[in-house]
């Protein structure tokens, strides 16, 4: 199982770590008032939920 672990810079900005290493970041959006979840590796960014729980839980949904 991958170890999954959320770093928090700030308030707005916050490291998404798989096994210790970078996975992503995920940012606050204040216009839009979403997270968005920045992959590393293909710099896509993925659209998420309002709530940082929801996000966080996507997140490792998508990771298992």
């Amino acid at each position: 199982m991958k170890k999954l672990e959320f770093n928090e810079i700030d308030s707005k900005e916050i490291e998404v770590l798989v096994n210790g290493k970078l996975y992503g970041v995920l940012k606050f959006d204040q216009k839009q008032k979403v997270w968005l979840f920045v992959l590393k590796d293909v710099n896509n960014i993925v659209k998420c939920f309002k709530s940082l729980e929801e996000t966080k839980e996507a997140i490792e949904d998508s990771i298992d």
